[in-house]
């Protein structure tokens, strides 16, 4: 008796726990001066006219780095392994037909 007892506890606390979060409302959180919103609407009108953003210095994304030079041994290397990697992609569609075929003749 004990043990189910127990058992409810159990799952009332998780319920409880699941409920809880659950019912957490979101909060919209200013990128320039840090206040915290709980509706988009009041948030969006904040950022339309938050004196912190026009202060701030803008961060610009890093570019991404040049792809790296290739020379002629690079690709003619990346040539080749084409070259083989189509051989094994026929070999293997050569074993599948003649797989099929003989599961067919059963």
């Amino acid at each position: 008796m004990n043990d189910v007892d127990d058992v409810d506890a159990v799952a009332f606390v998780i319920t409880y726990l699941i409920c809880v979060e659950l019912s957490k409302e979101p909060e919209y959180k200013c990128e320039y001066c840090d206040k915290v919103y709980k509706q988009e609407a009041r948030y969006i009108t904040h950022i339309g006219g938050c004196i912190e953003k026009d202060t701030r210095p803008m961060a610009l994304p890093m570019p991404p780095p040049p792809p790296p030079m290739l020379d002629n041994t690079t690709v003619m290397e990346l040539l080749r392994q084409n070259g083989e990697m189509l051989e094994l992609l026929r070999k293997q569609q050569e074993t599948i037909q003649i797989l099929v075929a003989r599961q067919m003749e059963r």
